[in-house]
Formats: structure tokens, sequence, C-alpha cells
């Protein structure tokens, strides 16, 4: 994953988080979209710019579903398509959207941190490399090295007796 995506990912799980917090404040869905735009508008411009897309599509007269949609298609990102898909749902189904945003945000977590967890593990197998030809070396040259100064003094001094 590149840093373009990875920021784009952040940015979409910041999103989620603020939209719960509106509609659970009392927003609609499409106010809580407006406001979400306008709170991460300087923190993550690019979503934001987005989710303000979204709200002028729905005012134009497109379709939620459709305006949604297009919005997953424009950010081409995994989480931001699941999101748009677990939207569309909640509302054709009928289901309370603020629940199913706060299980979304919560699984949109739980991937990431997964995500950090497997880049942690493999931190350790890029380390074997540096470890034996730089470090490892230089060790046994610092603990080693006074022995081996000690032992061949000592076999000079046997040797010219």
């Amino acid at each position: 994953m590149d840093n373009v995506t990875l920021i784009r990912v952040v940015a979409a799980v910041l999103a989620v988080v603020v939209l719960v917090i509106c509609i659970e404040a009392g927003l609609s869905l499409d106010q809580g979209v407006a406001r979400t735009a306008e709170e991460l508008s300087i923190a993550q411009p690019a979503i934001c710019d987005e989710l303000a897309i979204v709200v002028l599509e729905q005012r134009a007269g497109c379709p939620r579903a459709d305006a949604w949609r297009h919005f997953g298609e424009r950010t081409n990102v995994d989480s931001v398509r699941n999101l748009v898909s677990v939207l569309v749902q909640s509302e054709k189904f009928g289901t309370s959207i603020a629940k199913t945003l706060r299980i979304h945000s919560d699984t949109l977590r739980t991937q990431r941190r997964q995500k950090v967890e497997e880049q942690a593990a493999k931190t350790t197998v890029k380390l074997v490399f540096p470890l034996v030809f730089f470090i490892f070396p230089s060790l046994f040259l610092v603990t080693l090295g006074p022995a081996a100064i000690t032992v061949v003094e000592s076999f000079d001094k046997f040797l010219t007796q």
C-alpha cells in the first residue's frame, strides 16, 4: 500500500468517525455528510472535497445511492467502497444508519490495527540482513577483540621463551 492510499484510508476512517458523531447527534445523513465535509476541510481536504461533491450531487437531484457509488468510484479505495456499500444497503433495508456506521468504523479500526501489526511482524524479517552483516561483526569485534589481543600476547610470550 503506497502512502497516498494510506492517507486516503486514514482520512476515510476519520470521516466515518465524524459522520457517526454527527448522525448520533441528531443530524440526517445528508446534513451529517455536509457537516463532516465542513469540519474536516482543513485536516483532510481531499476526502472533504469528495464529500462535498456527494452533497452537491444530491442537491442537484442525483439519487443518494448513485451519489455514494460515484464517490466510491472516484476515490478508488477499498474502505471507501465498503462504506458506500454499507450505506446503500442500510438505506435499502431500512436499518439504523448510526448503528451501521458505528459497526463499520469499528471494523475499519480493527482492520487498520491488524495491518499495523502485520507490518510490525514483517519488520523483524527485514532487520535480519543489517543485523548479521553490520551489527554482529562490530559487536564481536568489541567483545572478543580485547580477549584476542590477550591470547596473542600470551602465545607470543610462550613462543619467545
